[in-house]
């Protein structure tokens, strides 16, 4: 039951993401979260998260869609602690020049808790196979 629940907020965060809805998004995050973007940009604090999410859409991630998000591994740490790994694929990145990359492939790891019945994103860090090419964005 919780490793349906924690792919569900995996896959609605894909979503959200996707659909540049900030709201959803952040209230899939703890308040405290973190994040460190496939580009290199760390955030701290879901509004922080979001200020990059913003940012990062007017620039390398303007038109990008997660094409997809596949849990690979989900470990139970404690019971209201869980280690999510999984696989992306992005389309739509741009590279500092502007020009459109093809397909960029990754892995994100995600740390989430369990607070009042729920699963919650604490920790995000995307890392991906293809070079995000050009200086951060």
């Amino acid at each position: 039951m919780d490793e349906d629940a924690i792919r569900q907020v995996i896959e609605q965060r894909r979503v959200a993401w996707n659909a540049q809805d900030t709201k959803t998004y952040a209230s899939l995050l703890t308040s405290d979260a973190d994040i460190v973007s496939a580009t290199g940009r760390a955030a701290y604090g879901r509004e922080e998260i979001i200020r990059l999410y913003v940012e990062q859409m007017s620039g390398p991630y303007r038109g990008a869609k997660v094409a997809s998000t596949v849990v690979t591994r989900i470990r139970f740490v404690r019971p209201d602690v869980a280690l999510v790994d999984t696989e992306f694929e992005m389309e739509g990145v741009h590279a500092r020049d502007g020009a459109v990359m093809p397909l960029i492939s990754g892995l994100t790891n995600f740390v989430l808790t369990k607070e009042d019945g729920g699963w919650l994103i604490s920790s995000i860090r995307g890392m991906p196979r293809t070079p995000m090419q050009g200086p951060r964005q």
